[in-house]
């Protein structure tokens, strides 16, 4: 084993850096602290997984484990018995007394879990970290968090002039005095009154119990902290526009509050009300960003970019803190670069049917690299020589500019099957028991098979050929002659492992450009949009087709000289299992260190 002498290792992850544009900045001299670190250890592309979602790489990162052993494949699953979709990352549950909790989805163990009893870690903003597990050490869980709602992040918008039916825009309706009431919606949908007054060039917004709040067009409030039933919550508050007649008010998605870890995002319980008292609200949301703001319209770019911005810069504060502390193996992640592509790859992308919608912010996504780096250079400045650091993408990334109605492909084919005429809202409106085949998620095709399906209808002994009949058809399906499947895998030729027949029977891998749209996300068939359609949305880059991985891989440095040529992103927890315990006995990755 190499490395023998250092105690201490760290994983930075800059989640969904993109290879190619590194490497372009790096050569253009924009990115100083990257190339230090290639320079002075060792830099390669990075090999992730079918598919490319956050939570299935990361899962991958702090267990050591493949899909197939840690039991993570799609941002959406379907419940076989039930007929149902859900997320992916963890389950809400609900006892008789209505007391509420939340189960882990993901059924590995992280690596730090069979450490020395002496050894401490720290795990911030990870995706599926949460529910907080009790570790020896500190823990912030990540993507996963929901907020107040119970959403992954939905704002509010407060208007004077709704012209859409977007249930998060509210009407306002000033008085003559210029006054009006508004409500804030928090936990189990209790709702709190508010009072706005137009005055003097300025909003007055009052709350009971609360300092009033004073802005002018264009600023943010503080931080709110406001009691619904027996959980805090917080939130905050942009005035947008103050005309009464254009009048708009973003009120950010409803959080629930670190200090009082009502759900179990903080390990130990007193960790947020520390890290408040020291550096502020540092927004615990699984989307730390409000990306579903800016991808539905509700705010502008300028809006997001400063809320990316403060959210970055609070979540690095929050790292420096606890690197001061006394650990042994710490791992966080930070996801400004994967949003700024999700929502700004139009920009730079002239062939995107959205393109033109982008102008003037073609600059956004270098420069979020940029901000990365001088970031990453504040972090190095915790590390010693002894210490051995890696800095990590889990996922490329790539152009999303067309959606792809994989149900409609199915029903049109005759593998799936409706109750009524031209009506599919969800997996409800499937008539089951004609039904062979249905999409669920971002990268998954399942067969309605008999004893795993509540309905299902193809036999075991029919499988093999229903799936065979279904990927040849769908391999034929072409637009203009381009066809959209790069492939069609059978599930055995990707996962493996004790979870793998979770795994979905059919895993298709898209051409560039391509991916799967929202309809057949959830389940459903599309009948008012073709089988295949441009995506007009700010949401214009994506890496969960699933591509093809060889086309999609991230990166990773070490500040240390290691071979990290054919490095798998659940080589990284497997290197933390032989740093510390020697062995490579809980996880199916090879040591990045022998």
């Amino acid at each position: 084993m190499v490395f023998v002498n250092k105690k201490r290792m760290a994983v930075i992850g800059v989640d969904g850096g993109h290879p190619k544009t590194l490497q372009k900045l790096m050569s253009a001299g924009k990115l100083p602290n990257f190339s230090e670190l290639k320079e002075q250890g060792s830099f390669s592309e990075l090999r992730t997984l079918n598919s490319s979602q956050s939570p299935i790489a990361w899962s991958s990162i702090i267990t050591g484990k493949t899909p197939g052993n840690h039991g993570v494949h799609d941002f959406i699953v379907r419940d076989p018995k039930q007929l149902k979709i859900k997320l992916g990352m963890n389950d809400e549950r609900v006892d008789n007394q209505g007391n509420v909790s939340y189960v882990n989805l993901r059924k590995a163990k992280a690596v730090w879990n069979y450490f020395d009893a002496d050894k401490t870690t720290a795990s911030l903003f990870v995706p599926l970290t949460f529910p907080a597990e009790n570790l020896n050490g500190w823990l912030l869980g990540g993507m996963g968090i929901p907020d107040a709602l119970g959403t992954q992040g939905v704002p509010s918008i407060y208007a004077s002039n709704v012209k859409d039916s977007q249930s998060e825009v509210k009407k306002v309706s000033f008085s003559e005095e210029n006054k009006a009431v508004i409500e804030i919606t928090g936990f189990k949908g209790m709702k709190k009154k508010a009072s706005l007054e137009i005055k003097d060039g300025r909003l007055i917004i009052s709350i009971p119990s609360q300092d009033k709040i004073v802005l002018e067009e264009g600023q943010w409030s503080d931080w709110v902290y406001l009691l619904f039933e027996k959980a805090e919550c917080v939130f905050r508050f942009k005035l947008i526009s103050l005309k009464k007649e254009k009048f708009r008010l973003y009120l950010s998605p409803v959080g629930f509050s670190p200090r009082q870890n009502f759900i179990p995002m903080a390990h130990p319980t007193n960790l947020g009300e520390e890290l408040l008292e020291r550096i502020g609200n540092f927004k615990a949301l699984s989307f730390e960003s409000d990306v579903y703001g800016l991808k539905e319209e509700l705010i502008d770019e300028k809006t997001w970019l400063e809320d990316m911005q403060y959210t970055l810069n609070k979540r690095v504060e929050v790292t420096k803190h606890l690197l001061d502390k006394k650990w042994n193996y710490f791992v966080v992640d930070f996801f400004a670069v994967d949003r700024a592509q999700h929502l700004f790859w139009h920009t730079i992308d002239k062939a995107h049917p959205y393109h033109d919608a982008g102008k003037g912010f073609e600059y956004v996504i270098d420069e979020t690299y940029v901000k990365m780096d001088e970031k990453l250079g504040e972090m190095m400045k915790f590390f010693n020589e002894d210490d051995l650091v890696f800095v990590v993408s889990d996922h490329g990334f790539g152009s999303y500019a067309y959606n792809v109605e994989v149900n409609k492909i199915l029903f049109e084919k005759g593998f799936l099957s409706l109750k009524k005429p031209n009506q599919s809202r969800s997996l409800n409106d499937i008539a089951w028991g004609r039904t062979k085949a249905y999409a669920v998620g971002f990268g998954a095709i399942y067969l309605n098979l008999a004893g795993r399906e509540k309905e299902g209808i193809v036999s075991a002994s029919e499988l093999e050929a229903v799936r065979s009949e279904v990927i040849e058809e769908l391999k034929k399906f072409n637009v203009d002659g381009q066809r959209i499947f790069k492939d069609l895998i059978p599930r055995e030729g990707i996962y493996s492992g004790t979870y793998v027949d979770d795994m979905p029977d059919i895993i298709p891998i898209y051409n560039e450009g391509f991916r799967a749209g929202k309809e057949s996300i959830l389940g459903a068939v599309s009948f008012e949009k073709e089988i295949v359609h441009e995506n007009r949305c700010k949401w214009s880059g994506d890496h969960i087709g699933p591509y093809d991985t060889n086309d999609n891989k991230g990166f990773i440095f070490s500040n240390s000289p290691l071979n990290l040529s054919d490095a798998n992103v659940f080589d990284i927890g497997s290197t933390a299992a032989d740093f510390f315990n020697g062995n490579l006995n809980n996880v199916d990755g090879k040591s990045l260190l022998r």
